[in-house]
């Protein structure tokens, strides 16, 4: 039986919002990071600095680290760049703890990259330009 938050996921994968893999998807996969391959909208940042890129969590980045992060354009100047927050099981992750996470520990991923596509529930204050959702077996 599905847990509410994966019931939640399955109705949002529904409705066309965000970008959505199954267990059955992420099982195909052979990294954390290989996730994120091909997912529109979307890259792997790698040596990311805390100040350099709004919203990472605190203590995330530095040599060898990873985001999946999303250029935007704005005003001020014509691209920058900016995390998409992670969340697992609902709680606000660092990039360096999600990297522990292997594919087999997962039931769902949901990527979202546009703040509007993300649930009140699942902002974050931080400047984060989207969120990555990560369901573990242990979800609410």
């Amino acid at each position: 039986m599905l847990s509410a938050a994966l019931r939640e996921v399955d109705r949002r994968r529904q409705q066309g919002f965000g970008h959505h893999l199954t267990e059955e998807e992420i099982s195909l996969r052979s990294t954390l990071t290989s996730l994120f391959h091909g997912v529109g909208g979307v890259r792997l940042v790698t040596n990311v600095k805390n100040d350099g890129m709004p919203g990472l969590y605190p203590g995330a980045g530095g040599f060898g680290s990873w985001a999946v992060g999303r250029t935007t354009l704005s005003r001020r100047t014509l691209h920058r760049e900016c995390a998409l927050a992670p969340l697992v099981d609902e709680i606000p992750w660092s990039y360096t703890d999600l990297a522990q996470l292997r594919p087999v520990d997962l039931v769902a991923v949901d990527v979202y990259t546009q703040v509007t596509q993300v649930l009140s529930l699942y902002q974050t204050s931080d400047g984060a330009c989207g969120a990555v959702l990560v369901w573990t077996a242990q979800a609410p």
